[in-house]
């Protein structure tokens, strides 16, 4: 009896320490290297030297390790997606639009930065099977959101999915090694910021390459009034979002046809460059070949529900509530639509620059002198800042009143 409760104690003993050591054994994403699908190397041979070691062995590697193992048990295997992909970046990354035709080497200095940048799918791809939906995820929130916003969707997204995996184990739910193990260890802000830039990078590349099927799609989408998801919880809508763009592409990738019930699946066909034929209902259905080598025959995505509401803005629209959006204060909604383009400023924006540069310029216009010395109240170079604010607040007002 004493020596089997010896040998019980000890291997008490013995489960204790190897309890104690595995929580604090965290494993190092940036070492963990896979080797790259064959679809994708000649993306990788593409890369200049420098982005090729980023993308497996820098910040950007890990980050890719980390995302992957937070949400590889949540979202579903996508074999035929992720082979196609391959394809299609492999494919963009050798068109002579975006690599040099000369040496790198007669770029000096600047060498390591020509050349298609996508340091996101490398190191996606040398990070397993999970990562590269990851990345998927990173070209839909760039192609939506500004790179602001997308970011604060990535930081509450992580956020929200560490507490759900610490809710797991506290409840003594099976929880992967590597999963825990991510779930421990910090994502910034800034290499979350470093992720959605590559992805942006990217997506202004293979637009260059698919610009006539872009613009294509484009015309389609801006007709279209459906919301990629209506729950306004970055987590719980981003999820579902991500997931059912997934799980559809796969399906039409093998040639099942699939019809679309919101617009996270078309979203997705713009920032994953995927085309398959669709099918546009209403009044007079029309079809729309769209012939990619990628998409089996019979892969047809149907395209017949919208939303009528009036507060609903055209084309493909995407609200959710953003906590981190700022620093202080309450959550913001934002509610964007894929039709509105970012890159240009709204009327009321240029009335705030143009008003705003009156006080930049040194002295006040003469006329605004003149009307202020009718009025009784001389403007000084000062002051010219609050006149520019009351300006502007009182045009805005009347543009809102417009």
């Amino acid at each position: 009896m004493g020596s089997i409760s010896k040998l019980t104690t000890a291997l008490a003993s013995a489960t204790s320490e190897l309890t104690l050591a595995a929580a604090n054994l965290n494993v190092d994403f940036s070492l963990v290297k896979f080797e790259a699908p064959q679809e994708y190397l000649a993306l990788g041979q593409n890369l200049s030297k420098k982005r090729r070691e980023d993308a497996e062995l820098g910040s950007i590697h890990a980050t890719a390790g980390k995302l992957a193992a937070l949400f590889s048990p949540i979202i579903p295997r996508i074999p035929n997606l992720a082979r196609a992909y391959g394809i299609r970046v492999s494919e963009i990354s050798s068109s002579p639009l975006l690599n040099p035709q000369v040496s790198r080497s007669g770029y000096g200095i600047f060498a390591d930065s020509v050349g298609v940048d996508a340091t996101s799918i490398w190191a996606a791809a040398t990070s397993g099977p999970a990562a590269v939906p990851v990345h998927l995820l990173g070209c839909m929130l760039a192609r939506h959101w500004s790179a602001n916003e997308a970011i604060s969707i990535w930081v509450e997204v992580v956020a929200k999915r560490k507490i759900e995996i610490a809710a797991s184990i506290e409840s003594n739910d099976s929880v992967l090694f590597e999963t825990y193990s991510a779930a421990r260890q910090e994502l910034t802000r800034s290499h979350l910021a470093d992720w959605d830039s590559s992805a942006r990078a990217w997506l202004e590349s293979a637009d260059e390459v698919y610009k006539v099927q872009n613009r294509q799609l484009r015309l389609i989408l801006d007709n279209i009034n459906l919301p990629v998801d209506t729950n306004l919880d970055p987590y719980q809508s981003v999820m579902a979002a991500w997931n059912s763009a997934m799980s559809t592409l796969e399906n039409l990738i093998i040639g099942m046809p699939q019809r679309a019930q919101d617009a996270a699946a078309l979203l997705a066909l713009s920032a994953w460059h995927i085309y398959p034929d669709l099918l546009a209902l209403g009044s007079c259905p029309t079809p729309i070949e769209m012939n990619d080598k990628l998409v089996e025959k019979g892969g047809t995505l149907t395209i017949g529900l919208t939303y009528e509401s009036p507060d609903r803005e055209e084309g493909i629209s995407w609200a959710l509530s953003l906590a981190h959006l700022r620093y202080y204060g309450d959550p913001t909604t934002l509610s964007k639509s894929l039709t509105q383009d970012g890159s240009r400023i709204s009327f009321n924006e240029l009335t705030i620059v143009a008003l705003g540069s009156l006080g930049t310029s040194g002295e006040p216009p003469k006329d605004l002198l003149d009307l202020g010395l009718e009025m009784g109240a001389p403007f000084s170079s000062k002051s010219m800042s609050s006149l520019t604010l009351a300006l502007a607040s009182a045009v805005l007002q009347h543009c809102e009143e417009f």
